[in-house]
């Protein structure tokens, strides 16, 4: 039985991929030549091309453009060049010559490659625009995060310039995105002006309170140096009306985040300085600090997810802390700039909060934090007793007048704060009492005041000489 070898041979070919039948030659042609690739196994991301002659040979012997090496064209070789990066009229020629070879996988590598220039993106863009117009998207979310992670700004620039579909407009597109890579692409959209970073778009789309909850302290810095009026805008949620941003740092958590506070003490310190600045909520509001939403004010939201917190959260703790030295330079009249940040939280929290908060910060975060001491060496106690025998430290104002401007719903008034500030610390005060008992002799004595209906007693303070 004789075998026609020809027949054999076209049914064996109709098997190949489409690609294969144009040109399948185990030899490199000149073209590959000139492109450094001189057998299958050289690596094309490495390959010593030469430009110059590439561009001379296509011009002189286009037909070399539709030669397969292995499985790739020239063009897609040359899309994966890291040594030597291919110049944007070299891939125009060779979509030019065989349109073919041209494919989506290239948008791909040209993305993963970091030396990919911003000319040779917009050549690509330019060209998948017609070549591929029925494509819903030409970018792949994945694409634009090869993008961010290997820096590469230029071709960013030229993605977002050319293909408006890669504009970051809803919050759906942002969430598609790595949080990491948030910032690059943000900064970029700014940078260009993009109506996708507008300040209508940012308040619709809440994306300040996005990023908030993303911990992304440079993206909310960056909104706010831009417009600096979303400080004081508010939003509406499934079960709260009128929340500031501050309402939201204090008051939400990230459910796509293993940290759900993650980075949050910085941005609740970023907001209560901006919101100062524009004096959010009126001269008293410190920030937006003592604002009201449609449920309780951002001190009370702090207090209750720091204190209410099943675990131990680092992040709570430093957001309440900050918080609360806040409010303390607001009693004082100080300016953000002023704010005592290295001031302990029990120190912090002395003429600001009721006894049972007082009495839960000490018990959910240690005793320990009784012996810390502030800038002068003094424990909470020593402070406690300066603040409660009306002694002025530093020439701030006695504390009867400060807390008389400042009485709110926690009926912050002098003869409260007795049994707000000194009931709890009283009850391990035995603790500390011996560093402290050298600054002070004790004499009790009977006063005309009474602490909630408790019994008539008092200690009169007297410095030693």
């Amino acid at each position: 039985m004789i075998h026609d070898c020809n027949k054999t041979k076209m049914r064996a070919d109709t098997c190949l991929p489409k690609r294969i039948l144009c040109v399948q030659e185990s030899i490199p042609c000149v073209l590959l030549q000139y492109m450094g690739i001189d057998s299958l196994k050289q690596d094309p991301a490495t390959a010593n091309a030469n430009w110059d002659n590439v561009l001379q040979r296509l011009n002189s012997h286009p037909h070399e453009a539709r030669t397969i090496s292995g499985l790739s064209y020239p063009l897609n070789l040359a899309l994966c060049n890291r040594v030597n990066p291919v110049p944007a009229v070299v891939v125009h020629t060779l979509i030019e010559c065989y349109p073919v070879a041209f494919m989506e996988e290239d948008i791909g590598n040209a993305c993963r490659n970091k030396h990919t220039r911003g000319e040779t993106m917009r050549v690509l863009i330019l060209r998948s625009s017609d070549l591929f117009s029925g494509k819903k998207e030409i970018f792949k979310r994945w694409d634009l995060d090869w993008i961010a992670c290997n820096n590469n700004r230029e071709a960013a620039k030229e993605i977002l310039v050319h293909y408006n579909a890669a504009n970051f407009y809803s919050l759906q597109d942002w969430k598609e995105i790595r949080p990491s890579n948030h910032t690059f692409w943000f900064s970029i959209l700014m940078e260009l002006g993009s109506p996708a970073v507008s300040k209508e778009n940012i308040h619709e789309e809440r994306i300040l309170q996005f990023f908030i909850l993303q911990g992304n302290y440079t993206n909310v810095k960056l909104i706010l140096d831009t417009y600096p009026d979303l400080i004081e805008t508010k939003i509406c949620t499934e079960d709260k009306r009128n929340q500031l941003p501050l309402h939201t740092a204090l008051s939400s958590e990230n459910p796509n985040e293993y940290r759900s506070w993650h980075n949050r003490s910085q941005i609740v310190r970023l907001l209560l300085e901006y919101g100062i600045r524009k004096n959010v909520g009126g001269d008293d509001a410190c920030g937006g600090l003592w604002t009201t939403d449609s449920h309780n004010d951002a001190l009370g939201y702090a207090i209750e997810s720091a204190i209410n917190y099943p675990w131990v959260d680092s992040e709570r703790e430093k957001s309440l802390h900050v918080c609360l030295q806040f409010a303390q330079a607001s009693l004082y009249d100080r300016s953000c700039h002023s704010v005592d940040l290295t001031l302990p939280i029990l120190h912090a929290a002395i003429g600001i909060v009721c006894a049972d908060v007082f009495s839960s910060i000490i018990e959910k975060y240690g005793e320990s934090i009784l012996t810390e001491v502030d800038r002068n060496g003094s424990t909470a106690l020593f402070q406690l007793i300066a603040v409660a025998g009306e002694r002025p430290m530093k020439g701030y104002a006695a504390t009867r007048n400060i807390l008389k401007l400042r009485t709110k719903e926690f009926d912050r008034t002098i003869n409260r704060a007795y049994g707000y500030l000194l009931d709890p610390i009283l009850v391990v005060s035995e603790k500390i009492w011996n560093r402290e008992k050298e600054l002070f002799r004790i004499q009790p004595c009977l006063s005309c005041f009474d602490l909630v209906g408790k019994s008539r007693a008092s200690t009169s303070i007297r410095l030693l000489d």
